[in-house]
């Protein structure tokens, strides 16, 4: 999720401030999330301030106001990459959560990917892109 949106305030495990000895970008962000192993991790600015917060779960979009930045979901599991995400999102499973078709498998993170999509759906206040349906679970046949 791209914009003002984050995870709970009670998934809440770390954050972690830009300072002038500690620089942050996406990639140390990242990379303390894999560390910690942590589900998902938000990199943005609160009031022109870099911040890098790590969560435990995340049920559920929250806005809040005065933030701008990136909500990233992460899985350890083996996965499958989707060939066409956005194509993908667009024939079948934006469908399927609209109650107008069948949904196969079900994508990492989707019930997050649906959320946004929804808040695109009604006017986008706070949201300036969503991701799309990236990887499956990866099914050992």
């Amino acid at each position: 999720v791209d914009g003002q949106f984050v995870c709970q305030q009670a998934y809440l495990t770390n954050v972690f401030v830009e300072s002038e000895t500690d620089g942050l970008d996406a990639a140390n962000c990242k990379t303390r999330c894999i560390s910690q192993k942590c589900p998902y991790y938000w990199e943005g600015e609160v009031m022109s301030t870099k911040q890098c917060r790590l969560y435990s779960q995340c049920t559920e979009l929250v806005r809040e106001i005065g933030v701008v930045g990136n909500l990233y979901g992460m899985s350890y599991r083996k996965a499958c990459k989707v060939a066409d995400a956005q194509l993908c999102w667009k024939v079948t499973k934006r469908r399927s959560f609209l109650g107008a078709g069948d949904d196969s498998y079900q994508c990492f993170h989707q019930d997050l990917i649906e959320q946004c999509d929804q808040k695109l759906m009604l006017g986008g206040l706070g949201v300036s892109a969503c991701g799309g349906c990236e990887y499956a679970a990866w099914l050992n046949i």
